[in-house]
């Protein structure tokens, strides 16, 4: 049901996860799921760029991204249909990219 016509995760995801959710058609849930797993996975090492690029040393720069790899809200929300992960891999790497 996932993604199809009206959307039960709310607005923004059938933007954000159709395409992901039309490649497995047989479980688009699944799909939206993994796909939001990895973003939220990519949150530390975009944590170390911005820090790198703000100009802190690179244990420090390091810390950080440890402190967000072990952080258990960002963890479980990330594979959930919750849109903390998605919002934070967004603006990370906004951020990132600045």
């Amino acid at each position: 049901m996932a993604l199809r016509g009206g959307t039960q995760y709310g607005p923004g995801y059938a933007e954000l996860y159709g395409f992901v959710a039309r490649l497995r058609a047989d479980a688009p849930d699944h799909a939206v799921l993994l796909a939001q797993a990895l973003l939220g996975a990519l949150c530390p090492a975009l944590g170390w760029l911005i820090a790198r690029a703000a100009g802190a040393p690179a244990l420090l720069a390091g810390s950080f991204a440890l402190a967000l790899a072990i952080d258990p809200t960002l963890g479980r929300l990330a594979s959930s249909e919750s849109h903390y992960a998605t919002s934070a891999f967004l603006l990370f790497a906004a951020t990132a990219a600045l």
